[in-house]
């Protein structure tokens, strides 16, 4: 496809989306997602699998450090997921490696960023504490 049309809009989501299923390679995945954030930082869709692919991997340091990356490089072009993403990748590399108190920072900073009604999903405890068994 990149052969082909090397300025298509989705070339190089495409083939993250073919390296990460059904192949798992998470690795070229994470590559092909990043350089579409390269070429277009608003690209929604390559900023959630490429998290997906570091959740995935259990990798939440390197995903914290091609996110901080993908920041300084892009700043406000980045789509506005990739403040929620970025701060629930944070979150899952501090609580990975002990600093638990900068998880919570991050996890308690990433719901500033979610519309009304999915904060409204993290405060509503009826789906957590339930009298069913």
């Amino acid at each position: 496809m990149i052969e082909l049309d090397p300025h298509h809009p989705d070339a190089y989501y495409k083939l993250g989306r073919s390296y990460e299923f059904p192949s798992l390679d998470y690795e070229k995945a994470v590559s092909m997602f990043y350089r579409q954030i390269e070429e277009t930082p608003s690209h929604r869709e390559a900023i959630i699998h490429l998290a997906r692919c570091f959740f995935s991997t259990d990798k939440y340091r390197d995903g914290l450090e091609q996110f901080d990356l993908l920041q300084r490089l892009h700043g406000d072009r980045l789509d506005s997921v990739f403040r929620i993403l970025y701060l629930q990748v944070a979150a899952a590399a501090f609580q990975a490696e002990g600093p638990y108190d900068k998880a919570m920072d991050a996890y308690e900073r990433h719901f500033e960023y979610l519309d009304a009604r999915e904060r409204a999903l993290y405060h509503d405890f009826s789906f957590v504490a339930s009298r069913r068994s």
